[in-house]
């Protein structure tokens, strides 16, 4: 099987389980809402945010470096992943005991202390399967990772749906979270067994020596990425409760399913700009201003178009208990604009070797999302959360631009994105009337209004609509195989 293949299979399956596993959190989300209110969906929020905090910590940064070791030779799994074990279980332990003893002094209900105390559980058995999951990146059989995930991630919101319709609470949510991520490592274990036999549980001393600076490198740079985008929701639980927290919870699980389009983008856009980068300067510096481009073209309608009918969504899909969330989600959902061009600038600065710019522009962003999330959160509770993302991550993109403008290429972001720009306004200004008659008139309206205005400020060249009319003929091509004939 040659390369590009097998590439496709692995970026299908990986997407394909990526897509589900939102979803399905939004699914899940809505009926917790519903059973529990906002102060359950506050709670639950809470205890996975809090918890997500120590996993890259319990993880020590190894599976970047199983991955990357492992694909160079497939029989270093036996001295990487028994390593990797002692250290992610000693990590574990630590860890487990400092986040148990946190919530203990922060004197949450005791449902939330039970809750964090089983997920002590929880974290172990999400680092070893990091490990596992590691392996099957660095041998390319993605599939058997995303089987597993999707599996864990059906039998977790199905058992949790019917938990909440008999009258489950929180700590058996949580119970159910942690069973599914126990299967999970069991059968990624099953799996591995089934690939290179047993494992030799043999420590190696001199590699552990080797492997510390390097994960820790790896463990303070996920760290910094968790915190950023999980602080202002811990913030929200000690000033201003669960209840409030929930609320900003329920924008924030919208704003994060909007954020996997341009992720998934992302993950298909890196290989490719780290290959321009050692090959051609030229076609480096021009995928960066397409991506920020199309990026933004997708971006500043969907940011629009949420804020026209963010009433109807949370209504829709939460009830009339959540319309405190209703102007969050209309700032909020602004955050997917700043977010896609920093996503693009991340890719730039990693795969042109300025991973410690890229590093130390993430620590002082989070910095500054505390900073302002103490100014705002008192008096505007989860819309100054809200805020403080925007502003935090248009900051972002202010730092970023500028050190790529000095030591990359020049970006002209005004000029990439005044056509959208105007294109939205277009829209929001037209569709603004309509808004309430319904979204099955508003989402349709919107869509012709903005593409009628983009296409008529002509924002692709000759050479982006060729390839555009190219890319149609091909998914063209490909439905009329799949269509039987009659």
């Amino acid at each position: 099987m040659n390369s590009l293949p097998r590439l496709i299979a692995n970026t299908f399956a990986l997407l394909l389980a990526e897509l589900i596993q939102p979803l399905f959190s939004v699914i899940l989300g809505i009926a917790i809402s519903r059973y529990l209110g906002p102060t359950g969906l506050g709670q639950y929020s809470f205890i996975i945010t809090y918890v997500a905090i120590f996993e890259p910590v319990a993880a020590f940064g190894l599976r970047e470096i199983i991955t990357r070791e492992v694909a160079k030779d497939h029989t270093a799994a036996d001295r990487y992943l028994p390593t990797a074990f002692l250290f992610g279980t000693l990590a574990t332990v630590l860890c487990g005991v400092v986040m148990s003893v946190i919530v203990w002094l922060l004197s949450y209900p005791q449902e939330v202390l039970k809750a964090v105390y089983l997920m002590a559980l929880y974290v172990f058995c999400s680092t070893l399967k990091a490990y596992l999951f590691a392996f099957f990146q660095a041998i390319e059989r993605l599939k058997q990772t995303a089987l597993i995930s999707l599996g864990e991630t059906v039998f977790r919101v199905a058992g949790s749906l019917l938990l909440l319709t008999l009258g489950g609470q929180v700590l058996g949510l949580i119970s159910l979270l942690v069973a599914g991520r126990a299967l999970a490592l069991l059968c990624a274990l099953v799996m591995v067994r089934r690939v290179i036999g047993s494992i030799h549980y043999k420590i190696d001393l001199s590699l552990a020596k080797s492997l510390f600076p390097q994960a820790a490198t790896f463990c303070a740079t996920s760290l910094v990425f968790i915190l950023y985008w999980r602080v202002d929701l811990l913030m929200l639980t000690q000033m201003s409760g669960l209840a409030v927290a929930g609320y900003y919870a329920a924008s924030y699980r919208i704003f994060d399913v909007c954020t996997f389009l341009f992720n998934s983008y992302i993950s298909a856009y890196y290989p490719q700009q780290a290959r321009a980068y050692a090959t051609s300067l030229t076609e480096f510096e021009s995928s960066a201003t397409k991506s920020v481009k199309f990026l933004s073209i997708v971006a500043l309608p969907l940011a629009m178009g949420f804020t026209l009918v963010a009433d109807q969504i949370i209504i829709l899909l939460y009830g009339r208990t959540f319309e405190g969330s209703i102007l969050t989600l209309k700032i909020l959902i602004w955050s997917i604009v700043p977010f896609a061009i920093v996503r693009v600038y991340s890719v730039c600065l990693v795969t042109s070797l300025h991973q410690s710019f890229d590093f130390a522009s993430n620590l002082l962003v989070l910095f500054v999302n505390v900073g302002l999330n103490l100014f705002l959160i008192p008096g505007w509770g989860a819309v100054g959360a809200s805020i403080a993302t925007l502003a935090s991550l248009c900051i972002f993109v202010v730092i970023q631009h500028l050190f790529i403008l000095r030591r990359l290429f020049c970006v002209p972001l005004l000029t990439l994105l005044w056509k959208p720009l105007v294109s939205t306004a277009i829209m929001g200004v037209v569709v603004f009337p309509f808004r309430a008659m319904g979204l099955y008139v508003v989402i349709p309206l919107a869509a012709v209004i903005y593409g009628a205005a983009l296409l008529s400020l002509r924002p692709f060249s000759a050479d982006e609509r060729g390839a555009i009319l190219e890319l149609w003929r091909g998914f063209s091509q490909s439905a009329l195989k799949r269509t039987p004939h009659i």
